[in-house]
């Protein structure tokens, strides 16, 4: 079965055309078959999710500071009010991602995209037991939940050099 869509973005339409996933119609239409069509979302979305997060903040912000919570991005250093807190790998991907994104709703996907990038595949319950570990490391107060979608980052956050 093949779907003919219209794509009114620049930027999907070349990387339709780089990817090669397509053949173009008369009238401007790209027709792509249903494994065409799932690989452009799968890699698409990746691609603009290694690009949203490995662009973040820029790296001359060293200091996240969120109510006492003060995170060392160069050491990978986490503390609440001067007491070091032992963090994971994953913990600290998943702090970084929630500090650069204050207020808004990381979905699971989206964050198990993330992880999944610096490690191997993981399942939504890993997610949920890395949440769970960091939450109650720093406080489950300062990680929101929106029930079914995702989480987000609760208090203000002050970027310093």
């Amino acid at each position: 079965m093949t779907k003919s869509i219209q794509i009114h973005s620049r930027v999907l339409a070349e990387y339709v055309e780089q990817h090669d996933l397509y053949q173009k119609t008369e009238n401007g239409e790209y027709t792509i078959n249903e494994d065409g069509f799932a690989k452009l979302l799968r890699h698409y979305n990746e691609d603009l999710l290694r690009a949203y997060f490995s662009m973040g903040v820029p790296l001359e912000y060293r200091y996240f500071e969120s109510d006492g919570l003060v995170y060392d991005r160069m050491n990978k250093k986490v503390t609440i009010n001067q007491q070091e807190i032992a963090c994971t790998p994953s913990e600290l991907l998943l702090l970084e991602a929630f500090l650069q994104n204050a207020h808004i709703v990381l979905t699971r996907d989206i964050l198990i995209d993330l992880l999944s990038h610096s490690k191997a595949e993981i399942q939504d319950n890993t997610l949920s037991v890395f949440i769970m570990g960091l939450r109650k490391k720093i406080g489950k107060e300062r990680i929101g939940v929106r029930k079914g979608i995702g989480y987000y980052w609760v208090g203000s956050v002050n970027k310093r050099k």
